[in-house]
């Protein structure tokens, strides 16, 4: 959200003590796991969105959401995808109109042993910053994101691909592309480790311009500890390429990864780590943990992204997310909350902070129709001390065709 152009606040300043009843209450939909075959949905939902009128709209917006989907479990394979495009209908305006659209598609499996791949794709295209990808800076008007990965494992090496795009339709902000390719391969190899040598590319790209870009090459090892279990050290030199000058000496770079490692210490949880350093120094740690009908997660991330929307260069950005799920109640209670801060270089605009939060109830009234209250946050502030906040409640109900 540009908010050097719309800083906005909501028409009244006090909603809290009626918003924490809201939050007591609500919580997302648990659909149930749908089986294989072709599947459609219907929701139609009603909603008060806390934010300035725009014009004779009013805050009171009535939508209808179909959705279509495949999925497929087979011995070796899982495949899963979803379109879901959503009408608003407003006040003075009853005609519906198309608002966003979301679409996700997964494909994994493992043939064997020594062989196994995962390719997963998300598309957003939205109006609204509360429907905009969690993963993205809000930005004004329609945006445009798509985010893809696709990793190939085999005996003696692997390979991975990632890309991301982030289009916005206001003629002040920019559009932005990023991907990054990694190949591994193991000249040596046994059941309790490899010997790893990892070449990596990567680039990113403002309006059509590559304003960075690495080249990276590391060699280490990786150790089997239990199939659970493992842990990796690689070290090596990176070559960095700002704004298409040419390719810099190498420096230093290396990278140190866990996997496993709460469970291998007593505790009943899941968890992923890897730090390292190349452009600069990025990481992720991922925590989650589920048994009867209750899980959680728990992630946090530092890495360079090529965002957009008010950022014409790549940002530094830290992301760290939050969600639970709890099934064993009478109704269905989701939780999730998240925080991004987005920093550019020195000298080039303001860093931008951005909370979000979700919380609300589902039940099925019968077996093909569910209910569901919801509530969404968002709350954004720059580094000059401009904000924006949305706060959003919704009823609605969703039938299944199946």
């Amino acid at each position: 959200m540009d908010i050097r152009r719309g800083k906005q606040r909501s028409a009244s300043q006090g909603p809290w003590p009626t918003m924490g009843l809201v939050v007591a209450c609500l919580s997302l939909d648990g659909a149930a796991a749908a089986a294989d075959g072709f599947r459609g949905d219907l929701t139609v939902a009603g909603r008060f969105d806390e934010r300035p009128p725009i014009a004779e709209q009013g805050n009171w917006i009535g939508s209808i959401a179909p959705e279509i989907g495949f999925s497929r479990h087979a011995a070796f394979a899982n495949y899963d995808a979803f379109a879901r495009r959503r009408f608003d209908s407003m006040l003075g305006n009853a005609a519906p109109r198309p608002a966003s659209d979301v679409a996700r598609g997964t494909f994994n499996g493992a043939s064997s042993e020594n062989l196994s791949w995962d390719v997963v794709g998300d598309y957003y295209r939205s109006r609204d910053p509360l429907d905009q990808d969690p993963r993205f800076t809000p930005s004004p008007g329609i945006t445009q994101s798509a985010r893809g990965h696709a990793r190939l494992s085999l005996w003696r090496g692997e390979a991975e691909y990632q890309a991301q795009n982030h289009n916005n339709t206001a003629p002040s902000l920019s559009d932005a592309w990023s991907q990054a390719a990694t190949a591994a391969i193991f000249p040596m190899r046994t059941p309790q480790g490899a010997w790893v040598m990892t070449g990596r590319y990567q680039d990113w790209t403002n309006d059509s311009v590559r304003t960075l870009a690495a080249v990276t090459g590391l060699t280490g090892y990786r150790r089997y500890h239990t199939p659970t279990v493992s842990s990796e050290l690689q070290l090596g030199a990176v070559s960095r390429n700002r704004s298409s000058e040419g390719y810099e000496s190498p420096e230093f770079a290396w990278t140190v990864a866990f996997e496993g490692l709460l469970g291998a210490l007593g505790l009943p949880l899941s968890s992923r780590l890897r730090v390292g350093h190349e452009v600069e120094t990025t990481g992720s740690a991922e925590l989650w943990h589920e048994v009867g009908g209750l899980k959680w997660t728990a992630e946090y991330s530092r890495s360079i992204q090529a965002e957009g929307g008010r950022f014409s260069t790549p940002t530094t950005r830290d992301y760290a997310a939050l969600g639970v799920e709890n099934s064993r109640l009478p109704v269905t209670l989701t939780l999730q909350g998240s925080y991004g801060y987005s920093k550019p270089p020195a000298g080039q605009g303001d860093a931008l902070e951005t909370w979000r939060g979700e919380a609300g109830l589902s039940r099925a009234m019968q077996p093909w129709l569910t209910g569901h209250v919801r509530y969404s946050y968002l709350w954004q502030k720059d580094g000059g001390g401009a904000d924006f906040h949305r706060n959003r409640a919704e009823v609605g109900l969703t039938a299944a065709l199946q």
